[in-house]
């Protein structure tokens, strides 16, 4: 879900706060920068599944530790 909110960060944020979503919609359907836009997706993907990747492997660490209690 964050991965793809761009209008509600434009409607709070107005022109002053520039969101990761709202710059890629930006590059691809309103300057057509494509390899702009896709470089920029392809770094937000990458980073969300760094994010998860951690978040897993903290949380079956954490199972791992209670079930042997």
């Amino acid at each position: 879900l964050s991965i793809s909110a761009f209008v509600t960060p434009a409607l709070l944020g107005g022109a002053r706060v520039r969101m990761a979503g709202q710059q890629i919609y930006e590059d691809l359907l309103a300057t057509f920068n494509w390899p702009g836009g896709s470089a920029l997706a392809l770094v937000l993907v990458a980073i969300t599944l760094a994010f998860l990747f951690v978040a897993l492997r903290a949380t079956a660490r954490r199972g791992r530790l209670e079930a042997g209690r």
